[in-house]
Parts: C-alpha cells; sequence; structure tokens
C-alpha cells in the first residue's frame, strides 16, 4: 500500500478511515476495527493502541499509572504488554502530540525491543489523554511519515475522540454494575437481618408461653 498520489486517492482512503472510527461501543471491537482500516488503507505494517488503565481493570493489575495492550494489526507481534508511567513512550507522548522514529535511531531500540526493524520509520500518536497510538511504515522515511501525519490527522483526531466515548461509556457501565452489585448485596444483607429480627420474636414468644 503506497501514499495517495492523487486526491481521488486521498480522499478515498480519509473517508476510509473516517467511516471505520467509532464501530463499536466495545473500545477493544472499535479499535480493532479502525487498526484494520489503517493497515490496510495506507502503508503501514503494523499498529497498536495502548489505554490508561482504571481501578476496575484487570490490566496492569488495576493500576491507574500505567497503559496496557488493548489491540494490535496483526496481532501476531510481541508488543510490549504495559507501559509503567516512567516509561519513555509516555514520557515523550506527554511533550509532543506525535513523534516519529526512523529505523537507524536509537530510540527504536525502547519503541519495539521485541521486534526487528530492518527500515523505514515507526509513528507514535498521542490519543488525547486516552491513550498512544503506534505504527510502522516499513517503506516510509521520516520525511514521508511525516507529511502522511499532517494528511491524516483529521483521521487520527476523530479516532481519538470515538476511543474516549468507548471508554467513558465502559467506565460508567462498570461503576453502574458495582452500584447494582452493592445496592443487591445490601437489600440481602437487610432481608437476612429482617429474617434473623423475625425468627428470633419467634423464639422468644414461645419461650415466654412455656
Amino acid at each position: 500500500m503506497n501514499l495517495p498520489t492523487s486526491d481521488t486517492d486521498f480522499y478515498q482512503n480519509l473517508v476510509s478511515l473516517l467511516s471505520n472510527c467509532g464501530q463499536s461501543l466495545d473500545s477493544q471491537v472499535s479499535v480493532a476495527f479502525f487498526l484494520e482500516a489503517l493497515v490496510n488503507t495506507l502503508p503501514i505494517g503494523y499498529a497498536c493502541v495502548w489505554v490508561q488503565s482504571t481501578a476496575s481493570s484487570e490490566k496492569c493489575g488495576g493500576r491507574m499509572d500505567c497503559y496496557y495492550l488493548l489491540s494490535q494489526q496483526p496481532s501476531q507481534k510481541d508488543e510490549i504488554a504495559c507501559l509503567p508511567e516512567d516509561h519513555p513512550i509516555l514520557q515523550w507522548m506527554e511533550k509532543d502530540e506525535v513523534v516519529i522514529i526512523p529505523h537507524e535511531d536509537e530510540r527504536m531500540r525502547i519503541v519495539s525491543p521485541n521486534q526487528s526493524i530492518e527500515g523505514g520509520s515507526t509513528v507514535l500518536f498521542r490519543l488525547n489523554a486516552y491513550g498512544v497510538l503506534k505504527f510502522y511504515c516499513p517503506e516510509v522515511s521520516l520525511e514521508g511519515a511525516s507529511v502522511m501525519i499532517q494528511a491524516y490527522k483529521m483521521a487520527f483526531h476523530q479516532f481519538a475522540k470515538t476511543l474516549g466515548g468507548s471508554l467513558t461509556f465502559e467506565r460508567l457501565r462498570d461503576e453502574i454494575e458495582e452500584r447494582q452489585f452493592v445496592e443487591r448485596k445490601l437489600l440481602q444483607a437487610q432481608a437476612e437481618s429482617h429474617e434473623r429480627e423475625r425468627l428470633f420474636r419467634i423464639i422468644s414468644e414461645n419461650a415466654k408461653d412455656v
């Protein structure tokens, strides 16, 4: 897949990416749709997304100061599973929305420690406060990757917004489910308490009759 050579190609690619933003309220499903479109539409060989962990998440031990791997395309790659808060990737993302790393850059060993990179460039894109998008362009130079980012920034920003919507929906859903669980437990405890009181009264009344 090459960079677009005409306005028609550009708009077709842009429409393809935008149409695959927010395909599901399930964040993992939604991200998977977008990553697949990204790899199939642009000259990208691999892409993944890390998102911030939450207290209710089983990832990263429930820690909220790290980011965990939500989805990748293709899925067979040996990717970093969890980014602690002091990881260089997160530190770079605090300063810049976009970081482009050519294959000969020493930072590549940090970004892709488990993968063999022999050419091209890797891009890191901050998804607002929700996560980090990473993708590898095996045949695109630093300059080419910069041009691609500028051309399709609208799609990346829209993806960030829809990801935020999915994560917010899931957080609210989890909070509601937790509150309902607590309410059920409280009602159960109250019912058991009333039953014990009823039995105690019966025993007390029987004892008086004796």
